[in-house]
């Protein structure tokens, strides 16, 4: 019986397993019409974003780091009066892991 399960064991670490790996992050994110108040990194999920006084909303380019990751972007618009919070939520290719980035809007 012994025997039996060590030639099974063998056998199966001859059998090659494929794990994809798949990253909810950005690697790189930079704003456009304003400033980041800290340089990006991609483990850093909270930023102040300081826009343009004219500026409506945050314009900005981003970089996955896994291409096939999705990403959503939520309140973008900068509006006077209240708390402006921008977030973006990528979620890993195989969906089960999501990181969610936090910047809090203020104008220069």
């Amino acid at each position: 019986m012994i025997l039996l399960f060590l030639i099974i064991s063998f056998f199966l670490c001859l059998i090659p397993i494929s794990v994809s790996a798949s990253s909810c992050y950005l690697y790189d994110f930079q704003v456009t019409n304003g400033t980041l108040s800290i340089p990006f990194q991609q483990e850093n999920n909270i930023y102040t974003i300081y826009l343009e006084e004219d500026a409506e909303k945050v314009e900005f380019q981003y970089q996955l780091e896994d291409d096939e990751s999705t990403i959503e972007i939520i309140d973008n618009e900068y509006q006077s009066g209240r708390e402006n919070v921008m977030m973006m939520k990528v979620t890993s290719k195989n969906g089960l892991e999501s990181q969610y980035y936090t910047f809090y809007l203020e104008k220069e």
